[in-house]
């Protein structure tokens, strides 16, 4: 103990941390606000927001994978080279003759993956317990963007080892790109604005009209410097965000009681006629009166708790758990690593990044334009106004189910869809893209299903013209109340969302049942 005394006394020591020994209420205090790691986190935090069943710790699951994921690129990036003649092999030489590299190569990649996966729940867990409502609204947008980020770093990374699952994965994302309206050689109205192989959104991104050494080395500056860069920006600004926001969102039960808490404060204040002290300043003059050692108690104003131990225990045991998981998981599974790319080779099915494959098993009953770019907006722009169009502004930190039985049944039938998109993309479909059980063989050949046709003009034509007029009208005369709490703008966007997302199911039905392939046809584009 004396030594420790004196180690805490030293000049050195008190060089690096100018206050004393968190053993104090203002140390505390101090550690927090004056280290440069910990000073993004509040000196005090709210008991209830640090329950595991309640945030399940995703959002720091997910910055922790980002923290793995960039260490231990920067240690790949010691030995990878970005030649088109080189990266395999630079590959073979991490995996098999650099000490650890196999590891390390692992962990990079499931990490990766996880912090996908991560983000995604994350987000689905902000939504149902209803913490994108205000003031949060633009944290949640915060949020959108960087599941976009995380995407399209997984994305650009996936070209990096250059064998054929990467190659062919990333030629699947170059077509999409070829699709986009406006922009794509192939996409609607292209040939209007004069864009063609030569100057598309396809020729930018992969910069020439084939994969190549030009797209090996975009995609290598987009995943190692363009992408973390914004990645670091949305991080920083999301964490920003929530200490102005309030802070980590807690349950609705607490929650009220707080409220309850901080009104019957400002009216024993204005009974007494004095102006209310705020709650920060309380606590600040507390921390600065307080000399004597702090036990860690529940009875703090708001039953806040200090940051220090008790979030950055919890912090840090998080960290060890994802790390230890992971370089376990990478010391058993190994990333898979194919044979070296071959543009004259193609891999039959040659399938996308699993979390692209969703969009993947769309283009079976969509034209690409619409599948890889068009929903893919929607999906995105859907989520950006969520915060903006929800009824219920104030059913903030539970499920609300009464209150918001629409939004959620909607998220999650969305949800799920998706990954049911994605399991079907992986495990059931086999060569040519037909359907395969996993427990049959791909040796057994399997024709394409029988002739499709198209509706007629007048058909098709009607059939949509009746959906969307339907679709608006009808829920506004048969639930009044739906329509009454939005308003017209917030009622429209809403249900243009909802019948875009319905289409899809619509159009599954008509190809899987009536083996219609295009409900309308013109000469710029194909529904």
């Amino acid at each position: 103990m004396k030594l420790l005394n004196k180690l805490i006394d030293s000049q050195v020591f008190r060089s690096i941390i100018r206050h004393g020994w968190p053993n104090t209420a203002l140390n505390r205090s101090l550690i927090i606000t004056s280290n440069f790691f910990l000073h993004v986190l509040p000196v005090k935090v709210d008991k209830s927001a640090l329950r595991l069943g309640y945030h399940f710790y995703l959002g720091v699951i997910s910055f922790f994978m980002f923290i793995i994921v960039s260490l231990t690129g920067v240690l790949l990036m010691f030995y990878y080279i970005p030649a088109t003649d080189r990266a395999y092999e630079n590959m073979k030489d991490i995996i098999f003759i650099v000490p650890w590299g196999r590891v390390v190569r692992n962990m990079h990649r499931w990490a990766a993956h996880g912090m996908v996966l991560a983000v995604m729940f994350h987000m689905l867990r902000v939504f149902l317990t209803g913490s994108y409502k205000p003031p949060r609204e633009f944290n949640w947008v915060v949020g959108i963007g960087l599941l976009v980020i995380t995407l399209l770093l997984s994305f650009t990374g996936y070209l990096l080892p250059w064998d054929q699952l990467s190659f062919w994965a990333i030629s699947v994302g170059g077509n999409m790109a070829k699709a986009t309206p406006f922009i794509g050689a192939s996409g609607p109205f292209s040939e209007m604005l004069g864009f063609d192989i030569t100057n598309d959104i396809s020729f930018v991104l992969t910069g020439g009209t084939v994969i190549g050494q030009n797209t090996l080395i975009r995609f290598y500056v987009l995943h190692c410097v363009v992408l973390p860069l914004i990645a670091c920006g949305l991080i920083g600004l999301h964490f920003f965000r929530i200490r102005k926001d309030g802070g980590l969102s807690i349950p609705h039960k607490d929650l009220e009681e707080r409220r309850k808490n901080e009104s019957g404060k400002i009216k024993e204040a204005s009974a007494a006629a004095i102006q209310p002290e705020p709650v920060k300043t309380y606590h600040l003059m507390a921390l600065m009166n307080d000399k004597t050692p702090v036990v860690a108690t529940e009875d703090k104003p708001y039953d806040e708790i200090f940051t220090w131990p008790h979030l950055v225990v919890r912090l840090v045991l998080c960290f060890l758990v994802v790390f230890t998981a992971l370089f376990v998981i990478s010391f058993i599974a190994d990333g898979p690593l194919e044979t070296v790319a071959n543009p004259s080779v193609t891999p039959n099915p040659a399938k996308a990044a699993w979390y692209f494959l969703g969009l993947q098993e769309l283009l079976v009953y969509f034209d690409p334009w619409l599948a890889g770019v068009v929903l893919p907006s929607l999906i995105i722009s859907g989520l950006v106004l969520i915060c903006y169009v929800d009824a219920h502004q104030d059913a903030q930190g539970g499920l609300h189910f009464s209150k918001r039985a629409f939004s959620v049944i909607f998220f999650l039938v969305g949800f799920i869809a998706w990954f049911a998109l994605i399991i079907f993309g992986e495990f059931f479909r086999g060569p040519g893209w037909q359907l395969y059980f996993p427990w049959e063989s791909w040796d057994i050949h399997k024709s394409p299903s029988g002739a499709l046709h198209n509706l007629s003009s007048l058909a098709g034509w009607s059939l949509i013209i009746g959906y969307f007029v339907g679709g608006m009208v009808l829920p506004k005369l048969l639930w009044k109340s739906f329509y009454n709490r939005r308003g017209a703008v917030k009622y429209s966007l809403i249900m243009f969302h909802v019948l875009m997302f319905g289409m899809i199911f619509l159009k599954i039905i008509l190809r899987l049942y009536f083996d219609v392939r295009y409900i309308i046809t013109t000469p710029w584009f194909n529904i």
